[in-house]
């Protein structure tokens, strides 16, 4: 069994997609394709990798408590609706509070 030990990969295509966590200090925010990644910068060990999108993140937001994580995509050619979905990620379950559809590119 192969384990990975750890990942790297955001390419910046967007702007704004990498931020630090306002209250966790040394807390990394930031996207590799279609998954958020929380990164610990003092343990590259310690990564968190939330799953959600089908697509490329282009948007990321942090709530001023960091409670709250907004991610966005720009649309989907997986599917057939024109939907560029936002996930609400609640950051003490880092599972989706809400994913908010309807926004067209």
């Amino acid at each position: 069994m192969l384990e990975m030990d750890h990942s790297i990969g955001y390419n910046g295509k967007y702007p704004d997609t990498v931020k630090f966590h306002p209250t966790m200090e040394n807390t990394l925010l930031y996207n590799i394709g279609g998954l958020l990644v929380i990164e610990n910068l003092l343990d590259k060990h310690k990564q968190e990798f939330l799953r959600g999108h089908d697509m490329e993140i282009s948007a990321l937001a942090v709530s001023n408590s960091g409670n709250i994580i907004a991610t966005g995509q720009k649309g989907t050619v997986f599917q057939r609706v024109p939907d560029a979905p936002i996930i609400l990620w609640n950051m003490a379950t880092k599972r989706p509070m809400a994913v908010l559809r309807g926004v067209q590119e």
